[in-house]
């Protein structure tokens, strides 16, 4: 798959995920897909080795979740429209959030410090001022988001204890998760629910996907 034809599906994936990129964005996502690939066969970033796998269960699987995202995001005043990305390994799907939503603050953390080494080269490379890495554990980091996402990191449950002290108070998590979404539910602490479930529908890809959107429980 050369540089064109990745541009192209690239494109059409996010026609079929109503995305209104430019033609800047879909460069800067073939870019990153491009990086992603070469680097990941030096430092073993990820399991998925080939350029069209990287694509499909990589780039498109974060790119189906920037509107239901974008969505949530609108719900808050404009300086608190800001994303943390915990675990987010090589930048999934922090970078590719910041591609889609360039107006949007990201913070991407993992303990990793290969990953963090390639997430600091992609981001300046494509010039992502919104996007900045660290590579320290959540449980170290001070901050507060409106959103924290959370891509294949660890179970629902402890999503919400190891990342309840950075959400405000109105915020919310966004976990992409597959079939095991509804049994790991079943732990979530008493303080947390599961506000709404979205199916998501990766192009190319006959997979179960789901993105749930996880907040504190109000009480009185």
């Amino acid at each position: 798959m050369n540089e064109s034809t990745l541009n192209t599906h690239i494109t059409d994936a996010s026609m079929t995920l109503n995305l209104n990129l430019s033609t800047t964005q879909i460069q800067f996502l073939t870019d990153y897909a491009l990086l992603l690939h070469k680097w990941n066969a030096a430092y073993n970033l990820s399991a998925f080795k080939t350029l069209p796998d990287i694509v499909i269960k990589h780039i498109f699987d974060c790119m189906a979740v920037v509107q239901p995202i974008t969505q949530q995001l609108s719900l808050y005043p404009l300086n608190q429209r800001k994303i943390l990305d915990v675990g987010t390994g090589a930048g999934l799907p922090g970078i590719v959030l910041a591609i889609c939503m360039p107006d949007i603050e990201i913070t991407m953390l993992d303990a990793v410090q290969k990953k963090i080494l390639f997430i600091k080269h992609a981001v300046g490379t494509l010039r992502l001022h919104n996007a900045q890495a660290h590579g320290v554990r959540i449980q170290d980091w001070q901050g507060i988001y409106s959103v924290i996402t959370a891509r294949a990191w660890t179970a629902l449950a402890d999503i919400a204890l190891l990342t309840n002290h950075c959400i405000q108070d109105n915020g919310c998590i966004a976990a992409m998760k597959g079939p095991r979404l509804l049994l790991e539910a079943e732990n979530l602490p008493n303080n947390w629910q599961i506000k709404t479930i979205h199916t998501i529908s990766v192009p190319h890809l006959n997979e179960a996907r789901s993105l749930a959107f996880l907040e504190r429980v109000t009480t009185i």
